[in-house]
């Protein structure tokens, strides 16, 4: 015969009050962070991936440093969330952040070896995508998977190839030695931009705006405006030449040293698919 104890039935409910409230409040959460990835910048997630995107490029995706050994790194990139993560020796994968079962987010999940263990349901994704393991479920059917996407790690840079993956050349990728050079010095960093990305193209293939918009660094005389480019189309972009001559220095210029008279200037940049800008 079973012996009620004083107090016992008042204390399991309390206690199933608590599992509860945690429960619904680890629920709130995931339903939360799945939100995030069905709708980024306040417009949802199919808008998104339905405008105007190249995939079938390089793009870069996160300064080498920024993707820690033991750590889940989330990023959107083309409006499509990505998690990247390193495997114990140290080489870079990365996956779609959106778990097939229930659309969680595998960046709040957790790192175990190669692979990434789901923070929902606990499926468990080896770095080609595929899940390999689910709890309580000796099968895995095929079809459970995310995608993968390809990577690489180069010149203190993370690319990532968003299109088809048949496509994905390494020696597509722009060189930039200078980052892993000692004789050169660079500070890594972001600048955000609250607008079209398109908005951000269009400022980078048009210098004439100089004068007028950074009339205290870079602009300098107002001359600069009037001369007409030189534009050679590239296979995957455009390379841009602007030569200003017997011109009086830009400001930023004369603070780094002083001149006796006018300057030649001259900018020389390729602007690359998606939106890469590598200047002389």
């Amino acid at each position: 015969m079973a012996r009620l104890v004083p107090g016992t039935k008042s204390r399991r409910r309390t206690l199933d009050g608590l599992l509860y409230a945690f429960d619904q409040t680890l629920t709130r959460d995931f339903a939360n962070a799945v939100q995030d990835v069905k709708s980024l910048d306040g417009q949802p997630l199919a808008k998104l991936e339905s405008a105007m995107f190249i995939r079938n490029c390089w793009y870069v995706a996160a300064w080498s440093h920024e993707i820690a050994a033991d750590a889940l790194f989330a990023r959107t990139i083309t409006a499509q969330p990505v998690v990247f993560y390193r495997s114990e020796h140290g080489e870079l994968y990365a996956l779609l952040d959106r778990c097939c079962h229930r659309g969680a987010p595998l960046s709040r999940g957790r790192r175990e070896g190669d692979c990434i263990r789901c923070p929902y349901h606990g499926l468990k994704y080896a770095a080609s995508g595929a899940c390999v393991e689910i709890p309580a479920q000796p099968q895995v059917p095929a079809q459970v998977r995310v995608r993968s996407f390809p990577v690489v790690e180069r010149d203190n840079w993370v690319w990532i190839w968003m299109g088809d993956p048949v496509g994905a050349d390494p020696d597509l990728i722009p060189a930039t030695p200078w980052l892993n050079d000692v004789a050169w010095r660079y500070v890594p960093g972001y600048l955000h931009y609250p607008v079209e990305y398109l908005l951000i193209a269009d400022n980078l293939l048009d210098f004439s705006h100089l004068p007028f918009v950074h009339p205290t660094t870079l602009g300098g005389s107002t001359a600069y405006a009037g001369i007409l480019p030189q534009v050679e189309r590239l296979e995957n972009g455009v390379r841009v030449a602007r030569w200003l001559l017997d011109q009086p220095p830009a400001p930023y210029v004369s603070q780094i040293r002083q001149w006796p008279g006018n300057v030649d200037r001259w900018n020389l940049y390729d602007f690359l698919i998606p939106g890469i800008l590598l200047m002389d």
